[in-house]
C-alpha cells in the first residue's frame, strides 16, 4: 500500500497494488483501524481496484493495510501491521511555489515551477511547469490540475481531472519491464506499454491498437519480454522500440520519419515515438561474443554501440522489418554487398522465432544529430536511410553510405563536426570522405 502524509484532509485517496508472477492478481481486501490500537476491521473486501476515497473524522488517526489473493486462492501471508497512516486535520494548507512541498495543499490556481513533491501527498487546484519530480515508490496525486507545455513528470499520479499541455514528458510515469536475459545488456528498462499515464485507462498499448489503420485491418500489435513492440503481416514482421511518451494535441495516426523511427499517436493524447527493434536480442548477443564481441548495447539514438577494444567500435542500426526466409540456415550473423556502393558490405542476421527470419543490420552515423546540423548549415537538406545512406534531398542518388568502423581520436577545435576528403578506400575509384565528429570519433563516409 502506498504511504500517506502525516496530515490529510477529511476525504482522501488511498492507493495499493501488488504483482503475482503466477496465475495474478484475482483481488485485494483492505483493512482499516482507527487510532494506534483499534481493532483491525475489514474496509473493502475482494476489490479488483487499486484506488478508493476515505472519508475520517478530523483529530482522527486511521491506518491501514492491504492483502492480496490470487487467482488460484492463495492469500498474500503477512502480520496486520499498517502500511499506511495519516491523521485528518482542517488546516488549510497553500502550496509553496517553488521548492520542495512536503504535504498535501492546495495551490490556489497558482503556478507552481519546478516543484519536488513528497511521498503520497495530493496536491489540488494549481498549474504547474517545468520539472516536476515526486517519489516512484510513494507518487503524489495530482487533482485539478494543469500541466503546462514542454514540463517534465515523474513519480506523480494523473486524475481524470489533469489537463496536459502540448509535448509534456510522461516516460517516467511508466513502469518499466522485468528485466530478462535474453535482452537486460543490450537496453536500459523497456517501457511497460500495457499500462497506462493516467489513473483511469486501458493502457497505451491498447490505444496504439485502437488506431484506425490498425483496427480496420485487424491488426494487432504486441509487446515483447524485451519491449519490441511487434506486428506480423504476412510474411513480414515489423518491431520498433518505444522510447518516449508524450502529449499532444495532434490528430490520431501513425507517422513514418527517417531512419525507419515510427511515431504512434493516440485518440488520448499520446506520442509514442519509437526507434527500430532488434528482433532476437539473445541470438544477436550471442553471435557477436562468437566474434569476441561480447557487449552491444542500443543507443538512445536507437543505434547499436559494439566496442571492439578501447579505441575503436562499430555502429550499426536494425532494420524496423525481419523477413521470412525459405532456404535452410544456421542462425547467425552475415555479410553481403552493398547494394548501393561497391566494395563495402551490408550486415544481416538470421534467427529462428517459429520460422527462420531475417533482419538487416545497416551501418549507422555515430552522432546522427551532428550530421543534421552540419548539412543544415551547409544549406543542403538530408535524410538519414536505411543501409548506412545519406541522402541528399532533391537529388537522385544518394550523397553516400557511412562506414560501420568508428574509430577515437583528437576532437576538433572548434567542437563541431569536420568532413575531410581523403583517398579512395573501398576501391570505386571515387574520392571518400572523413567524417571527425565533436567528440573526437571518426567515420568514413564513403561517396556515391
Amino acid at each position: 500500500m502506498q504511504t500517506l502524509p502525516a496530515e490529510s484532509p477529511e476525504t482522501l485517496t488511498l492507493r495499493w497494488n501488488g504483482e503475482d508472477s503466477g496465475s495474478g492478481i484475482a483481488y485485494y481486501n483492505i483493512y482499516m483501524r482507527d487510532g494506534q490500537n483499534g481493532e483491525w476491521q475489514h474496509w473493502i473486501e475482494k476489490t479488483t481496484e487499486t484506488h478508493a476515497k476515505f472519508t475520517g473524522e478530523k483529530g482522527q488517526t486511521y491506518q491501514f493495510y492491504s492483502m492480496a489473493t490470487d487467482n488460484v486462492g492463495h492469500q498474500e501471508q503477512k502480520q496486520p501491521l499498517a502500511e499506511a497512516k495519516t491523521t485528518i486535520t482542517d488546516k488549510q494548507q497553500i502550496c509553496p511555489t517553488t521548492g520542495t512541498i512536503n504535504a498535501t495543499c492546495d495551490g490556489q490556481g497558482k503556478t507552481l515551477t519546478d516543484v519536488t513533491l513528497a511521498p503520497g501527498i495530493t496536491l489540488t487546484d494549481a498549474v504547474l511547469e517545468g520539472t516536476i519530480t515526486g517519489d516512484v515508490d510513494a507518487p503524489a496525486t495530482l487533482e485539478n490540475v494543469e500541466i503546462k507545455d514542454n514540463s517534465h513528470l515523474s513519480g506523480v499520479i494523473l486524475t481524470d481531472t489533469v489537463t496536459l499541455g502540448e509535448n509534456v514528458e510522461l516516460t517516467a510515469l511508466l513502469p518499466a519491464l522485468p528485466q530478462t536475459t535474453d535482452c537486460a545488456n543490450l537496453l536500459k528498462k523497456p517501457i511497460d506499454l500495457s499500462k497506462e499515464v493516467f489513473e483511469a485507462g486501458d493502457g497505451i498499448l491498447a490505444a496504439i491498437n485502437a488506431l484506425p489503420i490498425l483496427k480496420d485491418n485487424a491488426w494487432i500489435i504486441t509487446q515483447t519480454n524485451c519491449g519490441a513492440l511487434q506486428l506480423t503481416v504476412d510474411v513480414i514482421r515489423f518491431a520498433v522500440q518505444a522510447h518516449t511518451v508524450t502529449s499532444t494535441k495532434q490528430a490520431p495516426a501513425i507517422e513514418i520519419h527517417d531512419q525507419q523511427r515510427l511515431r504512434f499517436i493516440t485518440d488520448t493524447g499520446l506520442m509514442i515515438q519509437t526507434h527500430p527493434a532488434v528482433q532476437a536480442p539473445e541470438t544477436l548477443q550471442n553471435r557477436l561474443a562468437e566474434f569476441d564481441l561480447p557487449e552491444v548495447t542500443q543507443q538512445e539514438n536507437g543505434n547499436l554501440r559494439i566496442p571492439m577494444g578501447a579505441d575503436k567500435w562499430i555502429s550499426a542500426r536494425p532494420d524496423w522489418t525481419s523477413l521470412e526466409q525459405n532456404e535452410e540456415s544456421e542462425d547467425g550473423i552475415f555479410a553481403t554487398d552493398s547494394p548501393y556502393i561497391s566494395g563495402i558490405p551490408t550486415f544481416y542476421m538470421t534467427f529462428t522465432d517459429g520460422t527462420l527470419r531475417q533482419q538487416n543490420l545497416y551501418s549507422a552515423p555515430a552522432q546522427p544529430e551532428e550530421i543534421y546540423t552540419y548539412f543544415q548549415s551547409t544549406g543542403i537538406e538530408v535524410t538519414l536511410e536505411p543501409y548506412g545512406l545519406i541522402n541528399n534531398v532533391g537529388e537522385q542518388a544518394p550523397y553516400g553510405i557511412v562506414d560501420y568502423l568508428v574509430t577515437k581520436g583528437t576532437p576538433p577545435v572548434d567542437g563541431k563536426l569536420q568532413i575531410q576528403p581523403i583517398t579512395d578506400i573501398n576501391g570505386d575509384g571515387k574520392e571518400d570522405i572523413m567524417l571527425i565528429y565533436p567528440n573526437g570519433d571518426r567515420q568514413t563516409l564513403f561517396l556515391k
